[in-house]
């Protein structure tokens, strides 16, 4: 029986400081991709179902028991059961890095982020076939790096696509544009001699070898769920003239720059960052501790 009782809702804003708030901001951008990762993998596996021989044969059949018992096998066999939408999440909440994808413990795909000017870059690969040994050769990246994975060596790192389905290369790119693109554009002249301008931009020397202002002093960290941080300094004496960051880090909800220009003009001591990083400029690097920060920029690992 429904009760007669008047019922509320309230909502009262949580009294945490900003160490607190950007914990919390963590975790509930957490929550949201994991509830988005899990959502798209359930619709993708509904559409493979519904796209299947044995969907139109269920829909065919006259209405009963075993047409009832037809779907809920298929739902069985495509994981969409309670039980297997909690494989995937508990697969997306496994995810190994906050850039990859893997297959079976191996890496597929990665991706890379930019930011800037209220802009925002981002790309990612799938790696279907190469050659193991070039690839072994190209890419090396740092043993801590490594070792933050769990493994000893690029080659135990990743994996081949071909390896996991028998889907061409061709048939992959096809299914790909199925699940991804709803309808296609055919650029023209005009859009064409624009690109070709922007890409101008790309080849240039300053654009490949990256701005590279002097510096006295490098400090250099991977630091848990951050990333691999490096604060290129150029002090006189004790004291900051500029300091510039670079990693493999996600940005933060301040630009960059404030955090650079935060830290210009300030003494290199523990007291001095403190009172330099006291508006929350340490929050330009996701998940970066404005604590942790300052153990970087003084060497005090």
């Amino acid at each position: 029986m429904k009760s007669n009782t008047p019922t509320f809702v309230i909502e009262l804003p949580l009294c945490v400081n900003d160490q607190q708030n950007r914990f919390f901001r963590q975790v509930f951008e957490f929550g949201r991709t994991l509830y988005n990762a899990t959502l798209g993998s359930a619709l993708g596996r509904l559409q493979r179902m519904r796209e299947s021989l044995s969907w139109r044969q269920a829909r065919s059949m006259p209405k009963g028991k075993e047409r009832s018992k037809h779907f809920s096998d298929l739902q069985k066999a495509y994981g969409l059961t309670e039980n297997g939408l909690r494989t995937i999440a508990d697969n997306h909440r496994k995810a190994s890095g906050r850039n990859d994808i893997l297959v079976d413990g191996g890496k597929v795909s990665g991706s890379a982020f930019y930011q800037t000017h209220g802009h925002s870059i981002v790309h990612g690969t799938l790696l279907y076939d190469t050659d193991m040994d070039n690839m072994t050769s190209a890419i090396t990246p740092p043993s801590d790096k490594l070792q933050s994975k769990g493994v000893g060596s690029v080659r135990s790192r990743i994996t081949l696509l071909k390896d996991h389905t028998d889907l061409s290369l061709g048939q992959l790119k096809d299914a790909l544009r199925r699940q991804l693109c709803d309808g296609s554009v055919t650029l023209t002249p005009a859009d064409i001699r624009s690109i070709e301008a922007i890409e101008a931009e790309y080849m240039s020397a300053n654009f490949i070898f990256g701005k590279n202002p002097p510096y006295t002093v490098a400090r250099k960290q991977r630091i848990e769920g951050v990333g691999t941080v490096e604060a290129r300094i150029d002090l006189r004496g004790n004291t900051i003239r500029n300091v510039c960051f670079k990693g493999d880090y996600l940005p933060g909800e301040v630009p960059i720059e404030r955090l650079e220009n935060a830290l210009a003009g300030a003494e290199l001591t523990p007291a001095r960052l403190t009172m330099a990083l006291a508006g929350g400029e340490a929050a330009a690097i996701r998940g970066m501790q404005t604590e942790a920060l300052i153990s970087l920029l003084t060497n005090k690992t």
